[in-house]
């Protein structure tokens, strides 16, 4: 996510819980919900290790905890040990008390992990289609070269490249 996005969850959480007189304590990350190991997830690892500190785990969105579904099933497990609500903007899951409760978590969470694998399904086929077109498509480009913002195709940057230049005329000197 970029940083738009996790300013604007920050604020529609802070207001949601000032209007509702909750205080709280704030556990971020900018990391895939879609991470299959709990330990790659820091911030929620701290959260659920303290989570009996709480009454309640407020999160913008469900899929905002995990797209995941074994680390889903994980963080309802807690919940319901700890008896801990987890609350959005829309929707109280109750997972202890209310079967109706535990299935919605259930359905959504499945969903999020559907979104999750067809947005990766989706950007793996638009960056084959963009390679096929010769535009540059993985992360940062190797010292030396720059993607052109226009043409999405790696060019020569000179002040680099004079420098890697070097390093091979050095290289084949001995």
């Amino acid at each position: 996510e970029n940083e738009d996005t996790l300013q604007n969850h920050r604020e529609i959480m802070t207001e949601f819980c000032r209007q509702n007189g909750y205080t709280y304590e704030v556990y971020e990350e900018i990391v895939s919900g879609g991470k299959y190991d709990l330990g790659e997830r820091p911030q929620l690892q701290q959260l659920l290790q303290n989570i009996e500190k709480y009454k309640a785990i407020f999160t913008v969105s469900l899929d905002r905890l995990s797209r995941n579904g074994v680390i889903s099933q994980q963080i309802k497990q807690v919940c319901m040990d700890y008896r801990i609500k987890i609350i959005t903007p829309s929707q109280t899951f109750d997972l202890c008390n209310s079967l109706e409760d535990r299935v919605l978590y259930d359905v959504s969470s499945m969903f999020a992990v559907m979104e999750y694998e067809m947005i990766g399904r989706r950007n793996k086929y638009n960056r084959m289609q963009r390679a096929r077109r010769g535009e540059y498509v993985s992360g940062k480009p190797a010292f030396g070269y720059r993607r052109n913002k226009t043409t999405s195709k790696l060019e020569i940057y000179e002040p680099e490249a004079e420098v890697v230049r070097y390093i091979f005329k050095l290289h084949s000197e001995g």
